[in-house]
């Protein structure tokens, strides 16, 4: 698929290797139902990265607040994250292919340390660049470029994979090739037009054929 070496992969985490998505999203409905607001699933998904912002549109009066809210619902169920099928298996496969992994994501370390370390992953990251570790997350490069320098690499050979818009965005504004990865279930939350149209090199349905894009 790939005729391009790749010697780093920098993942994201949710809604990329992690099921964390349905734990976001039940956490913003309970809020805004909290608050009075009865919203489809389809209108919070369409705002699903911005809920402070789109909570302060509602007419929500405190959202901060709001969201802070939403982080301690999600908090009790994020831990027990379940992984994408065969996300374990790429990440072992790809580090003992002799890659170098990093993973950059805008959640905080509270909320990817414990489900990380139950999954028995941290071992294989030769950096992790967590949101409470940089002054602007993505889609500013910085945590691309902090991890690729942790790696000790460079942005020719290394390689973004992530499921969301600022991902893709990251990536092209930090001059990395990127993959993005859209299972069927990635429907509910996100356009794949809006995505192809930020022109990542890849598309994947299935984290299998990341194996085939850097092999």
């Amino acid at each position: 698929m790939s005729h391009k070496t790749y010697e780093s992969l920098l993942l994201d985490w949710d809604g990329n290797l992690a099921q964390t998505l349905d734990i976001w999203l039940d956490a913003y409905q309970t809020v805004l139902r909290q608050y009075g607001y009865q919203i489809t699933n389809e209108d919070v998904c369409a705002n699903f990265t911005r809920f402070t912002s789109y909570s302060e549109e509602l007419g929500v009066s405190k959202p901060i607040e709001a969201m802070m809210l939403a982080d301690q619902i999600a908090s009790k169920h994020l831990p027990l994250v379940e992984l994408y099928p065969d996300a374990e298996e790429v990440i072992k496969n790809l580090y003992y292919c002799g890659k170098s992994l990093a993973l950059i994501t805008s959640s905080t370390a509270r909320h990817v340390v414990a489900p990380l370390e139950r999954h028995k992953l941290t071992q294989y990251f030769g950096s992790i660049v967590t949101g409470d570790q940089v002054e602007r997350r993505k889609p500013d490069p910085e945590s691309l470029n902090k991890a690729i320098n942790a790696l000790c690499t460079s942005a020719e050979v290394s390689l973004v994979v992530g499921d969301s818009e600022t991902d893709i965005k990251a990536a092209n504004h930090a001059g990395v090739d990127s993959v993005l990865f859209f299972p069927s279930d990635h429907q509910r939350f996100y356009s794949l037009k809006v995505l192809r149209d930020l022109q990542p090199t890849y598309v994947i349905e299935d984290l299998k054929q990341l194996l085939e894009i850097v092999k």
